[in-house]
């Protein structure tokens, strides 16, 4: 699976992609690493520790908005997730 710094899915190998619960049936604009993890109900069970992965997800996309705070499509993810989970 290839990421960038929002966790946008960029290109996953198919045999990814049936790892993961449901995720051909997520629209390609929803194919948000975070985003699935937080808000995606077929992924709450997905990780053997959520609180852990959540915990490292949001560090790093508030080090990238630090980094990029023009990222208005990083800051919208940012939005979406910010009380979720």
């Amino acid at each position: 699976m290839l990421l960038d710094h929002r966790y946008d899915i960029l290109a996953c190998h198919p045999e990814t992609a049936r790892l993961l619960p449901d995720f051909e049936a997520v629209p390609p604009s929803r194919r948000k690493a975070m985003w699935l993890c937080l808000l995606h109900p077929a992924m709450h069970g997905f990780y053997t520790d959520r609180e852990q992965t959540l915990r490292d997800g949001i560090a790093h996309l508030r080090a990238a908005s630090a980094a990029r705070p023009q990222d208005r499509d990083l800051s919208g993810l940012i939005a979406r997730v910010r009380y979720a989970g």
